[in-house]
């Protein structure tokens, strides 16, 4: 049991860095540690830190000390697995500020009863714009962000490893999301719903929607990530109830230099 839950969770962290890459992150991988750098979104560039508590101590010692082949971080990721009060006093002592915890939640989908209003269509390159402004909407990025986000999802709209969908209700899009297929999982990223259309029977029309889809296509294992912002309202008290049969696999907590 404790050997497939491994194997899952390396295959949810390989899916993610596929992700990733799709819109121009650089990814380096040393063992459990990774580096992710984007020279434009400040959010996408972290040392990701999944081993465990000596180990990842070490590579965050390593990392502040002056390595010159990776760009400096403003963003330290930390498995829960890989945390110590050694290295929570060394990030403290080093400025970073504890900003979220993220839940990775993972299970095989089992198609619920019939459909609802909402439902799913993949949007075509020709749409990519379109389809970034929605995403910006839906996340409430304005100004310069939504400039970020055309130009990132442009990227990812021509990379063959991931899919964009449209969420629609009676015709009219209401959301988008992003599912990326690579080392045997589904990873779901990107789901968002516009403000006024946020409500649990929308939330869960779309995910049975965007479920159902997949499963027709072959289906497997599901994951996605759920980020509790520290620094706000509580996301994870508020979020509707993972569907069915899905169980939380990691949890980690998000740290940034420089707020």
């Amino acid at each position: 049991m404790f050997a497939e839950l491994e194997d899952l969770r390396q295959r949810t962290l390989d899916n993610n860095l596929v992700w990733l890459q799709s819109f121009g992150c650089r990814v380096k991988r040393e063992g459990n540690v990774v580096h992710v750098y984007h020279p434009e979104l400040k959010d996408y560039s972290a040392l990701l830190l999944f081993g465990g508590p000596e180990e990842s101590y070490k590579a965050f010692r390593e990392h502040t000390e002056g390595r010159t082949d990776c760009p400096d971080r403003q963003n330290v990721y930390v498995d829960k697995k890989a945390a110590s009060p050694g290295l929570g006093q060394l990030l403290k002592l080093l400025g970073y500020l504890k900003t979220s915890v993220s839940y990775v939640t993972a299970g095989e989908w089992k198609r619920g009863g019939a459909p609802g209003e909402v439902l799913i269509r993949p949007a075509t390159l020709e749409q990519a714009d379109y389809w970034a402004s929605v995403y910006s909407l839906g996340f409430g990025h304005v100004a310069e962000e939504r400039v970020l986000d055309r130009g990132r999802w442009r990227i990812a709209f021509c990379a063959n490893t991931v899919r964009h969908w449209f969420l629609t209700r009676r015709d009219a899009v209401i959301g988008v999301c992003q599912t990326c297929v690579a080392h045997g999982v589904i990873g779901v990223y990107s789901f968002t719903l516009l403000p006024a259309e946020r409500d649990r029977r929308h939330f869960r029309e779309a995910v049975n929607a965007l479920g159902d889809v997949m499963a027709g296509d072959g289906g497997g294992v599901f994951y996605f990530e759920r980020v509790k912002d520290l620094r706000s309202a509580p996301f994870i008290s508020r979020a509707p109830k993972s569907p069915s049969g899905f169980k939380v696999i990691r949890v980690a907590e998000a740290f940034r230099r420089g707020i």
